[in-house]
């Protein structure tokens, strides 16, 4: 028994990669999961940037802007649609386990649920009316739910692999998550009612706090590189949102919202890998406690077996020996 645990503790992963940490864990099939959702909506997303430079009439003349809340460009509803879908695969196959696992699905569905309806918004309802502003005020809550389900998705899997002890403890971060976000839907609703400031101002500061939030939880967690394509995917939809690049906020086409929309594919595909780098971080911790628990249990066989030895030892010619004396008689 005792050879057999010390095999066990023995056991190590040689390499640090993703791939082999997987494989050594039993993690290949999510791994390859992984993999291929990233490349194939990573490679989506420069399709449609491909695509709507391909669409574009260059030699046209400015005309009249065509993005906008009443868009219905095949472009934004398309990659609106094509939002959902990545949002809905990523929560089929979110990672990690029990709350974990459940905090990062809530997260990427109240997202897809947010493109799905601006998805039929932009397809069917573009001109103002009753039906148009109950589902753009939906888009808009789902939205906000969905930013801050996802910063504090990635707190309970930052603290769950050990990291950031000092922060508040997951039921703190959310009673006052869930405070802040009943707050900003009802301003974000009060706003859209009275006109004073665009609903889009508030949508796009929670969209910002939300990438910080998940920049800082996913350098804390072990995954800067995906930090910094969040942060730089991020970076690129919002400069597009705010520049507006020619003759794309004309197009009847693939405007605007099309390029914005695309860029935030690329910046959903980051979100993604920052949730599995921490998640795998934190089954790697998990299996390293572990071992280091069979190495306690098998120096604790080793010690009981000496002191047994030492207690009772045993003679070679076996005089003393309660067996040889049981023999005799």
């Amino acid at each position: 028994k005792q050879d057999s645990i010390a095999r066990a503790c023995l056991v190590r992963p040689t390499s640090s990669s993703g791939e082999q940490m997987a494989s050594a864990m039993g993690f290949a099939n999510t791994f390859d999961a992984f993999s291929i959702i990233v490349v194939c909506f990573s490679a989506l997303a420069l399709g449609f940037f491909t695509l709507g430079y391909a669409v574009q009439s260059w030699e046209e003349q400015p005309g009249i802007e065509t993005g906008g809340e009443a868009d219905g460009t095949w472009g934004t509803w398309l990659t609106c649609y094509a939002l959902f879908v990545e949002c809905a695969t990523m929560a089929i196959v979110a990672p990690g386990e029990g709350v974990v696992k459940y905090s990062i699905v809530i997260a990427f569905a109240l997202d897809g649920l947010s493109w799905l309806c601006s998805g039929l918004l932009h397809s069917f309802f573009p001109t103002s009316s009753s039906a148009h502003d109950t589902i753009w005020v939906s888009a808009m809550l789902l939205s906000n739910l969905g930013s801050f389900a996802k910063a504090y998705a990635a707190h309970l899997a930052v603290r769950e692999h050990g990291k950031c002890q000092c922060c508040p403890s997951s039921r703190v971060i959310g009673i006052a998550g869930g405070a802040i976000a009943a707050l900003w839907i009802g301003l974000t609703l009060v706003l859209y009612e009275s006109f004073i400031l665009p609903d889009w101002v508030f949508v796009m500061v929670k969209q910002v706090l939300a990438m910080l939030a998940l920049v800082v939880y996913g350098v804390n967690g072990g995954s800067a590189r995906w930090s910094a394509a969040i942060f730089v995917s991020f970076g690129a939809a919002v400069v597009l949102d705010i520049l507006k690049p020619e003759p794309f906020k004309y197009s009847t086409n693939f405007n605007d919202n099309g390029l914005f929309h695309s860029a935030m594919m690329l910046y959903t595909v980051s979100v993604f890998g920052l949730f599995q780098d921490i998640v795998d971080a934190m089954e790697v911790h998990s299996s390293n406690r572990f071992l280091r628990g069979l190495q306690e249990v098998k120096q604790h066989l080793q010690d009981r077996a000496k002191s047994v030895e030492e207690g009772w030892p045993l003679r070679e010619d076996g005089a003393g020996a309660c067996c040889t004396s049981a023999g005799a008689r």
